[in-house]
């Protein structure tokens, strides 16, 4: 009843507001304290937001929509608790592994806030550091911290005792460039990004500045706060020297061991980082430096060196002697490999000189890369106006931050067995890792696979590489490093997505069918499913064996599914054998309760008592709960609505997720219903269409995009996961939305007018929407009347294959759902590759037949992958 909805919610935000933080698996770590956090003011920060949304929203309109000139790097960088986007104000390059930016902290800094080192909230830099992790719900990174400071002494490099005050207003940060003013010291600070692993610091002291231009380099500095882990550190073995040349350079080599909370998981071992520096010296100024170790400042030197394991190291400067206004510019770099190698990524990814026109003209270069990488993707006449131009544009940006391209200059790359490894010369992709798989293959791939597949590619050859160096595919890989984060195995459905779709070949994927069989044996060395020779007995994983047996079983039904479709040329037996053990999550399904629920081992099930129950509170679901998980069967929609006995009952069962979850608007605390801040039900929005009752799906999708997300700091739901959310967001633009690991995408209801992607082939893709009058669609015009491709064709079924919005060619399972005789097939196919691809949604103000009487067994078993008599 909504008496004991309201009554769960309150216990919730009590037991929420009274936990500092609550451990997960990695995918969310957070506690649930709905405070600001961050400095104080609090009474004129909403207007000031709102005033700064105006700006931006003005700024993006005069540019015409330019997407990269619309993109707003703060949002997704606040949001409180469980709604903290986690996103971060880097200078970076598309998919570049060297993210620089700023570290802050407030009033109060909770760990789970900052695990991207930022958080809007906060008005003190703590440093500038050069590695991240990339809207994830876990603290890592943060690598080698740089900070400007009044004076030089023994309380700047305690624990944040260097950090500095900034204004909001004082801080602007567009793609691949970040500058902002510190108060104290009034030093103006940019950091530009100039390659994969390499950027450059500018910090110019104001005019008749009293003290000297200082700099202090932290070698064990962390986006996570040291005092939390076991310890007070999580920099180990680190090593620093440094060396004033001849040409005024002061040369900066370190090295450390990092066990931050995904780093140190495998072994405990942790991860080696390394870093190079310049500081190019003004003429006529003199520099003193030294080191610093266990908290002590060494004196000055023209050169020195000190290694440290207790997690304090770090090299201070001081520049005398500079002219009025004195700059310091720093050439930087990091490597995974050794300083070696980082050296040799300074000199092939940074511009030597470091006048202000060669920074201009790498800062200049650093946006310039991402309008090249972002205008492809167009969105006009948002249905939110100018709200929505800011949100999709800043969501486009996101989906091309990861994964991060490992391999160095030269064409080196750390394996995932410690050891570097060249990829072969005229290979003609990059080696690539940082990737949140088990967010990332529901929406952030399928979306590179669509507007990027050279960057898609990268992804799917970098896991069969990792596979071959490491021994096993990884689950989230972490640069060489195999975190074992989350559960499932997801590489399943990315490579398979990427050969689904063209983006790698059979002969590519062939040499890991093996690894792939392996995990799903439970046999392989790493990953692999839990107690493979129980579920195959039982075909289900008990909770006798595992408590979040229920939620093990939905996914691995998944992953066999795509292992089934991966074997099905090489081996037929074994095909069949895992296309019918993708049936298994079948068998998590309670009729008497409709819900997936845990079972043990004699065949009882185990319902919750509160199918709702908070993600703290109920342990057998994986990040989630009975409503969030029930709706989970991918690969087979049909299979799933038919386990509700009919199409009546399992729209109503849908519509009640649908509509509670709407009475809890708040992201701050996990949703009891659908939460759009996570990831295991981020597909139950748009499956209402298999129930022929595609109304449900297209009110919300329009419903989530105007209440979930916005242009604001808090405008991205929840942790956005390698651009997990950023890219569903896109897709909830078009009204279109992928089932990863096959060619098929559902649809809703576009909240754009006109949503165009040029191709990196050039093949145009455009989505329209027009209401009963062809004019662009008010909030109001929700509902689907038809869909028509090309201006020759009526869709027969909200759902459209990959073939349609490419230049690939129609299949002739394309052909077959549209009716088409192998003539026009022909013909329309010819026109696709004339004139591109274009979808028009006709929408109407009140729900209309189309998609209501759909033979849906019938329409899937045109494509294999859902023709399930053909398997068994």
């Amino acid at each position: 009843s909504q008496y004991n909805t309201m009554v769960r919610r309150v216990a919730f935000a009590w037991l929420a507001a009274a936990i500092a933080v609550t451990g997960c698996l990695c995918g969310i770590c957070v506690s649930a304290v709905p405070l600001s956090a961050g400095d104080s003011d609090t009474s004129s920060k909403a207007d000031k937001e709102n005033a700064l949304s105006l700006e931006a929203r003005k700024a993006c309109a005069s540019s015409g929509y330019d997407t990269a000139e619309c993109v707003r790097m703060l949002v997704g960088t606040g949001g409180h608790a469980f709604g903290y986007g986690s996103d971060d104000m880097c200078a970076q390059v598309p998919f570049g592994a060297m993210r620089i930016g700023p570290d802050t902290k407030g009033m109060i800094t909770l760990p789970f806030q900052h695990f991207s080192g930022f958080y809007s909230a906060d008005r003190h830099i703590r440093a500038f550091s050069h590695t991240r992790l990339v809207g994830a719900g876990v603290g890592d990174y943060g690598n080698f911290g740089i900070m400007p400071v009044a004076k030089v002494d023994g309380s700047v490099i305690q624990l944040g005792k260097a950090s500095q005050k900034f204004k909001e207003e004082d801080q602007v940060a567009k793609p691949g460039v970040y500058t902002v003013k510190l108060q104290e010291t009034g030093v103006a600070v940019r950091l530009v990004a100039t390659g994969s692993h390499a950027g450059i610091h500018e910090y110019v002291w104001p005019q008749g500045a009293q003290q000297p231009a200082s700099l202090i380099m932290n070698a064990c500095h962390g986006a996570e706060s040291p005092t939390k882990k076991a310890g007070g550190t999580f920099c180990y073995d680190g090593a620093l020297e440094f060396a004033l040349g001849s040409d005024n350079i002061l040369r900066v080599n370190s090295s450390i061991l990092f066990k931050g909370s995904l780093s140190g998981r495998i072994g405990g071992d942790g991860l080696p980082l390394f870093f190079a520096a310049d500081l190019h010296v003004p003429s006529g100024a003199t520099v003193s430096a030294g080191t610093w170790s266990n908290g002590a400042l060494d004196s000055a030197a023209s050169s020195g060196s000190q290694t440290e394991s207790g997690g304090s190291l770090g090299l201070w400067t001081t520049v005398k002697g500079c002219s009025d206004g004195c700059r310091l510019v720093l050439r930087v770099a990091v490597s995974w490999i050794s300083t070696e190698q980082a050296r040799q990524n300074l000199q092939q990814q940074v511009p030597e000189s470091i006048d202000v026109q060669t920074v201009d003209t790498a800062a200049s270069s650093a946006f310039s890369l991402w309008k090249d990488s972002l205008y492809r993707v167009r969105v006009r006449d948002h249905v939110l106006s100018d709200r929505g131009q800011v949100q999709t544009a800043t969501a486009a940006y996101h989906t091309l931050v990861a994964p991060s391209i490992q391999e160095e200059a030269n064409g080196v790359y750390m394996g995932m067995d410690g050891n570097p490894h060249s990829l072969v010369q005229g290979s003609n992709w990059s080696y690539s890792s940082d990737m949140s798989l088990w967010d990332t293959h529901r929406s952030q791939f399928p979306w590179l696979d669509l507007y990027s597949p050279r960057a898609a590619r990268n992804t799917a050859l970098s896991l069969i590489q990792m596979a071959k160096d490491g021994g096993d595919l990884p689950r989230w890989p972490l640069a060489n490093i195999y975190t074992g984060c989350m559960e499932g195995s997801h590489a399943f459905l990315v490579l398979l997505d990427a050969l689904k779709k063209g983006t790698v070949s059979e002969m590519e994927v062939s040499p890991v069918l093996q690894d792939m069989i392996a995990e799903a044996s439970g046999t392989s060395a790493k990953m692999g499913f839990k107690d493979a020779d129980l579920y195959n007995k039982l075909g289900y994983l008990p909770v006798d064996s595992d408590k979040k047996g229920v939620s093990l079983t939905l996914e691995y039904s998944y992953d066999d599914w795509a292992l089934a479709q991966g074997l099905r040329n090489t081996d037929i037996e074994k095909a069949k054998f895992y296309f019918k053990r993708s049936r298994n999550y079948r068998h998590m399904f309670d009729d008497r309760k409709l819900f997936m629920c845990s079972k043990d081992s004699n065949g009882t099930f185990h319902c919750p008592l509160d199918p709702a129950a908070p993600v703290l509170a109920d342990q057998h679901y994986t990040e989630g709960n009975a409503w969030q998980w029930t709706f989970y069967a991918p690969h087979d929609p049909v299979g799933l609505v038919e386990l509700f006995g009919t199409q009546k009952t399992y729209c109503s069962r849908l519509n009640e997720f649908y509509e509670r979850s709407k009475l809890h608007p708040s992201n701050a605390l996990p949703d009891p219903y659908y939460w759009a801040g996570n990831e295991p039900d981020i597909l139950s929005p748009w499956i209402s269409v298999f129930g022929n009752c595609p109304e449900l799906s297209q009110s919300f999708v329009r419903w989530l995009v105007k209440h979930k997300y916005s242009d604001a700091p808090d405008g991205i739901p929840g942790n956005d996961d390698y651009g997990t959310l950023s890219a569903w967001l896109l897709w909830a633009t078009m009204g279109i939305y992928p089932i990863t690991g096959s060619t098929l995408y559902v649809m809703a209801s576009p909240s754009a007018a006109n949503t165009s992607i040029l191709m990196e082939n050039g093949h145009s893709l455009t989505v329209l929407a027009r209401n009963e009058n062809n004019h662009s669609p008010s909030e109001s015009d929700v509902f689907v009347s038809s869909i028509t491709f090309n201006n020759e064709i009526t869709l027969p079924a909200p759902v459209i294959p990959h073939d349609m919005l490419t230049s690939q060619g129609l299949s002739n399972e394309t052909c077959q759902y549209l009716q088409l005789d192998d003539n026009l097939c022909k013909t329309v196919s010819d026109h696709i590759q004339e004139w591109g691809s274009t979808i028009q949604f006709n929408l109407s103000s009140e729900p209309q037949e189309f998609g209501r009487n759909i033979d849906w067994k019938q329409t899937l078993s045109n494509w294999l992958e859902f023709n399930e008599d053909l398997w068994l």
